[in-house]
Formats: C-alpha cells, sequence, structure tokens
C-alpha cells in the first residue's frame, strides 16, 4: 500500500530548516472554503499582465511608475494564498532600498493588507527578524496553513550563493536587478 507523506505545518519546517528566531505565527483565521470565485485586486494593464502572467521566469522592465513593483507584489500575495507552505524571498541589494518606501513597505503597508481586507480568510503576522537580520512575515494560505515572505539583502553578487544556501523558495523576486554588483 502507498502512503503518501503527511503536509508539513510550520512547526515541521522550523524542524527542517532551524529555528528562525520568532514564535509560532498566529492562529489563523478559519480557512476559506473552496471559494466559487477567487478575488483579484483591481490592478492597472501592466500589472495585470504581470498578476496573470504563467512563465516560470518574469523579467518586469520598463519605466519608473508604470507598475511593475505592484503587479510582482500582488503575484507574490496570490501565490502566498493559494500554495501550501510558499517561501517567497524578497531580494534587494541593500535592505533599505525595500523598507524605506520600497517593495517591503508597499508590500507591508498597503498589499496585504488590501488582501486581508477583500479575502475571506487571508491573513498575515506582524514583521519578525530572524538571527541573520532577515525580515520576514507569514501570510496564511486557503489550505489552512501558512506561507512565509522573507527580505534578503545581498549587496555584493559574489555573496549570494552564501546567502541563499539551504532555502528552497517557490518564488524569488529580485527587486532592481540592476543595483545588485
Amino acid at each position: 500500500m502507498l502512503t503518501l507523506p503527511k503536509t508539513p505545518t510550520v512547526e515541521d519546517l522550523i524542524a527542517l530548516y532551524g529555528p528562525i528566531d520568532a514564535p509560532a505565527p498566529p492562529p489563523t483565521r478559519a480557512a476559506a472554503k473552496a471559494m466559487e470565485e477567487f478575488w483579484s485586486p483591481k490592478l492597472g494593464p501592466t500589472q495585470q499582465k504581470i498578476f496573470d502572467c504563467r512563465s516560470r521566469y518574469i523579467l518586469a522592465e520598463g519605466e519608473r511608475f508604470s507598475g511593475k513593483t505592484y503587479g510582482i507584489l500582488h503575484k507574490i500575495a496570490k501565490h502566498c494564498w493559494e500554495h501550501q507552505n510558499a517561501h517567497v524571498l524578497i531580494v534587494v541589494g541593500v535592505k533599505r532600498q525595500a523598507t524605506a518606501g520600497g517593495s517591503w513597505h508597499k508590500l507591508l503597508t498597503d498589499v496585504l493588507p488590501t488582501w486581508k481586507a477583500n479575502l475571506e480568510g487571508f491573513d498575515h503576522s506582524e514583521q519578525k527578524q530572524n538571527t541573520e537580520k532577515d525580515l520576514f512575515v507569514w501570510v496564511s494560505n486557503k489550505h489552512g496553513g501558512w506561507s512565509m515572505v522573507q527580505l534578503i539583502s545581498i549587496p555584493h553578487g559574489a555573496s549570494l550563493a552564501a546567502r541563499i544556501r539551504g532555502i528552497e523558495a517557490s518564488l524569488i523576486f529580485v527587486d532592481e536587478l540592476v543595483g545588485i554588483g
């Protein structure tokens, strides 16, 4: 008889990947039942194109304020919601680039609250910090579990392998790729 492995919980992931110097995520609201219709954020044409794209790799290139970042951040929220135990990495050259009005700030102050207000069962924790000083946030998913979004700064391209060794991300967003040297 074939027995399938159980779906890992947050505690299983912590045991597998090591402690993250943070308490378990807050209790989730009742996970949303299978939804007949999926709520979708109101997006501009560029943002919608990114949000709907099913390609394995997406290179979002364009002028400032064309909507690239918001399209990607909403795609991250959707990914966390749809996938059980998703692990999203947001990679920046310098942490301040993301926290001082950048992608991380927009994710925490605009995108995640928008999803929470409009999608039954969607929730997220407060920002936390692990021992490597990476910022992260837990995001509930439609399966009743939690996904993680983690911000990692990599100021020198040469240190990339060392900074992400052992991390099995399900989605990676490199913000301002040109700036990472």
